[in-house]
Order: C-alpha cells, then structure tokens, then sequence
C-alpha cells in the first residue's frame, strides 16, 4: 500500500473513531479512553504497515495524526522519563530505565501497551542504550528493550541489531542478558552467532544459558 493510501485510511479510521466515542458511555476504564476509541484502531493500522522501508514515513503520519500527550498522569510519566533518559545525573537515569522496564514486564493492558506502540519509544530505549556506561542501566535497558520486543506489537526493525551487538560485550553480566532477550529475535543466524559464543565463552553462568538457547534453536530449526 502506498503511503498515500494509508494517509486517506488512517483519516478515515480517526473519523470513524471520533463518531464512535461521542455515542460511547464513558467510564474510567482505559478501553472507552478517547485514546483508545478514537485512535487505537489507527494505532495498529500503522504498526501493520511499519518496516525499514516505510519508517520515516509512517513516523510523520504517527507526529501528525497521532495525539503524544493525554489527560492521564502515566501518559505524563511516559514523557518526562523519556527525557530522563538522557540525563547527565546517572541516578535519574536510572529511575527512568527502571520505569521503562516495570512497564515492558508489567500486564500487557490499556496504557502499558500503547508505550510499545509508539515509535518513539523504542527510539528513546536505543538511543539510551547505545550511550550508556554504567553496567546496571546497560542491563536493565536490554531487558526493557527485550521484553517490550517480545511482548508487544511493535518490531522495532533497529531492535535485533542493537541487542544482538551487546553478545560481545566485556561484562559477563550483560552477554548473560542479551543470549536471554535476543531469544523472540529469530534472525537466521541466531544458532551459529551463539555456537561462536559458545566457543569462546568464559563465564559459566553465560555458558549454561547459551547451552539453553542453542538447543532451543536447533529445535526452531527442525
């Protein structure tokens, strides 16, 4: 589909969306939100036609069309720890990676998913990981960016790239993280990067958890 057609398509599902909430009866619950209603079904329309090639498109349709910012305290949070990430003070940036991963683990319901919906989002996570120093951020950042990966709609198409660049890193702490969250990323080579891995690895606990994934690949592979 061309992007013309999914500009016209997603103007269409918002007016659907916006005819459908004035008739709604309206609770406190996430699924008769505005955001919900009037956007969600644009929301995933998106997500479907989302991939390297469509990205920066796609991403300006989401600027656009999509609203950022809702009458709701955690949309607000959302915000605030995406900049956070970015904080010099490596205690705030901690709380912020924190947050981001107690939302990616959390029940996959209303708001948590609609995070993992958006783009930016995983553009934020990324950015932070690549500058991060400190071990524990490192570590929590790909298990943020992992379970999110794993558990809601949006493939981020940066994700397996970035996380699986973090299987060479010095830290046996965080090789041990990424053999684990890089697991739902099934690229083609995922079985002989690990038997490389494994050839070279040092660390026991890295090795118990690579004999795991390695088998486990092999499986897929049948």
């Amino acid at each position: 589909m061309k992007i013309e057609e999914i500009e016209k398509k997603i103007e269409n599902l918002i007016k659907e969306g916006k005819k459908e909430f004035k008739t709604r009866k309206k609770t406190k619950y996430y699924i008769d939100s505005e955001y919900c209603i009037v956007y969600a079904k644009a929301v995933s329309f998106l997500l479907e036609s989302y991939n390297k090639q469509t990205a920066g498109k796609i991403d300006t349709i989401f600027d656009e069309k999509i609203p950022k910012l809702f009458d709701n305290k955690e949309c607000k949070n959302v915000l605030i720890e995406s900049e956070n990430l970015k904080n010099t003070d490596i205690k705030i940036r901690k709380k912020a990676i924190k947050f981001f991963r107690s939302k990616a683990l959390g029940e996959s319901l209303g708001f948590r998913a609609m995070i993992f919906e958006r783009p930016e989002t995983f553009k934020y996570l990324l950015s932070a990981l690549k500058k991060e120093e400190d071990e524990k951020n490192i570590e929590n950042l790909i298990i943020a960016i992992g379970g999110a990966y794993e558990r809601y709609a949006l493939k981020y198409f940066e994700v397996p790239d970035v996380l699986y660049s973090f299987l060479n890193h010095k830290k046996a702490d965080i090789r041990y993280y990424s053999v684990i969250w890089t697991r739902q990323m099934k690229i083609k080579e995922r079985l002989d990067i690990l038997q490389d891995m494994q050839r070279i690895e040092k660390s026991k606990k890295v090795k118990e958890v690579l004999k795991k994934y390695i088998e486990i690949c092999k499986e897929d592979l049948k």
